[in-house]
């Protein structure tokens, strides 16, 4: 039998569970349980289901050759360890993995939604094997942070059709290279749903600008250096949850 202890480590598992209720966790959830954190039966582990809810699970049976193991579920919290406010990341795809640098660490910052938006500068393209790439980077970054809900990754929009969903959010922000406005300025403490935008490595165009603005936008500075999409993600995020008492 394995020590009884709680592991600080959270594993993912996809859906809602009960107390008492029994269940098999396989593949590579299961081979990073067994293989690498070397759990053993007896041994409680956390689980979390992205939702909000954190487990207390008991091991109580294993088989390493198949990556598979049972447990049962001992206890169960309701534990979002989330921002107080609510951002949906729309940004450009970016090169190589840089898109999926600006979602892990946004992710373990507490992004509750990643958008993908093809711009006119957009380079990049998303197909299906990217977005589940994408769902498994958001996954293992909750688990990182210790995080409860995760965000969700949407299939991408075109800039137009991102313009049309404005009017679902409480504040649209949008970072822009050629603004002088600090986020302190623009931001409404009141708002709870937010959009905040990035654009592409080779920035947005006037008529994405115009179309913006038009379409209630607000737009803010990151300060006098370029910098690469990824880190202005990065950046940008982080400066909202300043303002809204985050951090």
């Amino acid at each position: 039998m394995g020590k009884n202890f709680l592991s600080c480590e959270i594993y993912y598992y996809p859906q809602k569970l009960e107390i008492g209720e029994k269940i098999i966790i396989e593949n590579e959830e299961a081979a990073h349980i067994l293989k690498v954190m070397r759990h053993k039966v007896g041994d409680k582990i956390k689980l979390t289901d992205g939702y909000g809810y954190e487990y207390e699970f008991l091991i109580t049976n294993i088989n390493i050759k198949r990556e598979k193991l049972e447990g049962e579920v001992l206890n169960k919290k309701f534990l979002p360890r989330e921002p107080n406010i609510t951002i949906t990341l729309a940004s450009s795809p970016l090169k190589g993995e840089n898109t999926e640098i600006m979602l892990a660490k946004t992710t373990e910052l507490g992004i509750s939604g990643f958008l993908p938006v093809y711009f006119q500068n957009t380079i990049t393209k998303i197909n299906e094997n990217k977005l589940n790439r994408l769902k498994k980077i958001a996954i293992s970054s909750l688990k990182t942070s210790a995080g409860t809900i995760l965000p969700k990754i949407y299939n991408p929009l075109t800039f137009d059709e991102l313009i049309n969903l404005f009017p679902s959010f409480d504040l649209v922000l949008l970072a822009y290279e050629n603004c002088e406005t600090k986020l302190t300025n623009v931001v409404n403490k009141k708002a709870k749903n937010i959009l905040l935008i990035i654009g592409p490595e080779g920035g947005f165009t006037v008529k994405e600008v115009k179309k913006a603005e038009e379409g209630g936008a607000k737009f803010f500075t990151l300060g006098k250096r370029r910098l690469r999409s990824e880190t202005a993600g990065i950046v940008a995020v982080s400066l909202v949850l300043y303002e809204f008492n985050n951090i």
